[in-house]
């Protein structure tokens, strides 16, 4: 009886710890979960056509926990590449990375180490090799040889968006290194006016590693999308006493800064703000 109680309870356990993408199996599951789950323009364009039956270098999805957080994600090699996170309770994070006009396509793949790494093309006409990405900070950046930064001292991490043709959230954010944030939320957000909030210590250390990474002085101090109507981003990054702008159109900058972008522009909706 005790042995058959034990064995009840560890398949409840994996019941529990089990989520819905782990119950996907072919490519209409995958894009009825997208259509009810990540956005409904899914459900009038699904991202994977199952109508066509051409025979691809990889498959159409790929189910694996990226982040290590015990749930299944799901990286989708559909009409465009498409990350989705599980951060359970039903919610998820998305990662896209096709940019406009700019488009991915999907080249190689190493899922079976611990560094999962993609190579990628993109399309537009600066870019003239492929790409190898690799997960880490919460998505897919450059891969490159680990720089050692040392004595990387922060102030002040300002990010400002303005409008775009169409409903392009406009707010400045400035983040300062005892990881208060000022927020002013301007057009197009889901709050309105000047709030204050705290950064979560482990996202701040996440975020400081984040831009260590990068290689600040290497950035450009410009980037831009070659066509018209995009957002515009300004990005002040002050520290070491020395100080880097960028100004980046339409969000094309390198993946790294993207994934800076997506950071602040999700912490709109996850930090506690107060007036």
């Amino acid at each position: 009886m005790k042995a058959l109680l034990i064995l009840l309870l560890t398949f409840l356990t994996s019941i529990s710890f089990a989520n819905e993408i782990d119950q996907l199996q072919t490519a209409a599951d995958v894009n009825q979960f997208l259509g009810e789950k990540v956005h409904k323009i899914y459900q009038k364009y699904p991202l994977i056509d199952i109508t066509d039956t051409t025979q691809t270098s990889f498959p159409r999805f790929f189910k694996i926990d990226f982040d290590n957080n015990g749930l299944t994600d799901l990286f989708i090699n559909g009409n465009y590449l498409l990350l989705v996170l599980d951060r359970s309770n039903n919610k998820y994070d998305i990662h896209y990375f096709n940019n406009g006009f700019n488009r991915v396509s999907l080249l190689g793949v190493d899922f079976m180490n611990q560094s999962k790494k993609i190579i990628i093309h993109q399309s537009r006409m600066s870019v003239t090799k492929p790409d190898t990405l690799i997960f880490r900070f919460g998505g897919f950046i450059e891969d490159k040889p680990q720089q050692l930064v040392k004595d990387f001292k922060l102030d002040t991490l300002r990010l400002r968006t303005y409008d775009c043709y169409g409903e392009c959230p406009v707010f400045h954010m400035t983040i300062h290194k005892n990881r208060t944030v000022r927020y002013n939320a301007i057009l197009f957000n889901n709050q309105e006016g000047m709030l204050w909030g705290e950064i979560p210590e482990k996202e701040f250390e996440e975020l400081i590693d984040l831009l260590k990474y990068l290689n600040i002085p290497e950035l450009n101090d410009k980037y831009a999308v070659n066509w018209t109507d995009d957002q515009p981003i300004y990005t002040d990054i002050i520290y070491n006493n020395t100080k880097k702008y960028i100004y980046d159109y339409g969000g094309i900058g390198t993946f790294g800064l993207r994934l800076l972008y997506k950071k602040m522009f999700n912490w709109r909706d996850t930090i506690d703000w107060k007036e």
